[in-house]
């Protein structure tokens, strides 16, 4: 067995990491994300974080684009969960279309950007390996009272929201621009 696969990594500014079958990984606590609640327990703020290092091969160093989103998640943590929280809050009528079911509890209503922290809470931030402009791409999955199944994603440059769908948005960029632009083109019609 080859036990220099299983040493954690010392990266700054990066905690320690430890790598998993397909990321580095890492928990990290995030005080604007407490409480948030989309099944019995609120959230306690702590957040697992994969780093995606793909087609670079397994155990491959995050590379600096990660590092600089790492970066500026921690310094600007609030702007970043504030801009998304009001890109959820501006795009609930297609998420609303998406995951409309005749269950209240599965679909309460959103009438102020407070009352997503009851319908989402965050499991997972994913430090792409696709980047723009120098910083990495981030995902958010979430679990979400809409779709226990699939959960929630989205996608953000910095203080920028780029996409949505089900939680594999909070990994695949394509799939989180791809179902932003649909339902943006849909939007645009129906007006």
């Amino acid at each position: 067995m080859n036990t220099r696969s299983k040493q954690p990594l010392e990266m700054p500014p990066f905690p320690l990491l430890n790598w998993t079958d397909y990321a580095w990984e890492f928990i990290e606590f995030f005080p604007s994300w407490q409480n948030f609640q989309a099944n019995r327990q609120p959230s306690t703020g702590q957040i697992k974080i994969n780093i995606f290092v793909d087609g670079l091969g397994d155990r491959h160093p995050p590379l600096p684009e990660q590092a600089i989103a790492y970066q500026f998640l921690k310094e600007n943590e609030q702007a970043v969960t504030n801009a998304l929280l009001q890109g959820v809050f501006d795009r609930r009528l297609a998420i609303r279309e998406v995951y409309f079911c005749n269950e209240p509890e599965l679909n309460p209503p959103i009438d102020r950007i407070d009352d997503i922290r009851k319908i989402i809470a965050p499991h997972r931030i994913y430090f792409n390996s696709e980047s723009k402009d120098g910083c990495a791409y981030l995902g958010f999955a979430f679990d979400s009272v809409w779709d226990i199944e699939h959960g929630f994603g989205v996608i953000m440059h910095k203080t920028q929201f780029i996409g949505w769908a089900e939680a594999e948005a909070a990994f695949n960029l394509d799939l989180a621009i791809e179902n932003e632009s649909s339902w943006a083109n849909h939007f645009t019609q129906l007006d």
